[in-house]
């Protein structure tokens, strides 16, 4: 229970950090959330889906302009992170953020590979569904998801410790 605690909270927070977050996070959300009101309202009234398409893209768009605001606003700030583990970490190892980066990439995988089996089951039923097909397709998503996901870490992880490096030569200067 200890360690689920610690993954989801995260240990200790940069007070400075977490307060300009906030609202970041607060303006990312209201996007995420109008967006998804809006395509739920389209989806759900008659009038306004009399030719609208049934697959809509709406929730998609307003999940990738939330993540596009707040990574934006956050790049302009100089912000990569609150927790104080991520900050302090001589080395990339020591972040953190190796298990949460898996296990982000493994629920990206298994809701793809879930997709899939739904609509496999729904179209043919459970006799019709490829599940060899399905386990390769976990495989490569696995493969591909995870390796991005950690290099994008660690290259943000660099980064900052960079522009730290750089910071401290110029205070010594």
């Amino acid at each position: 229970m200890k360690r689920i605690e610690r993954i989801l909270y995260g240990g200790p927070k940069d007070e400075r950090n977490a307060a300009q977050l906030g609202p970041i996070y607060k303006v990312g959300f209201y996007i995420l959330a109008f967006g998804i009101l809006f395509d739920v309202f389209t989806r759900y009234n008659y009038l306004a889906r009399e030719n609208a398409p049934v697959n809509s893209p709406v929730e998609f768009i307003a999940l990738l302009l939330a993540l596009a605001f707040v990574s934006v606003a956050c790049m302009r700030r100089g912000i990569y992170t609150d927790s104080l583990q991520w900050l302090e970490a001589e080395t990339f190892s020591q972040t953190g953020a190796i298990a949460p980066s898996v296990a982000l990439a493994a629920l990206i995988s298994l809701a793809a590979v879930g997709g899939r089996v739904y609509y496999e089951i729904a179209l043919s039923g459970l006799a019709g569904v490829t599940w060899a097909g399905d386990i390769a397709f976990l495989i490569v998503m696995l493969g591909m998801t995870i390796p991005l996901i950690i290099a994008i870490q660690y290259l943000s992880w660099r980064e900052y410790r960079k522009k730290e490096a750089r910071m401290a030569s110029e205070d010594e200067d």
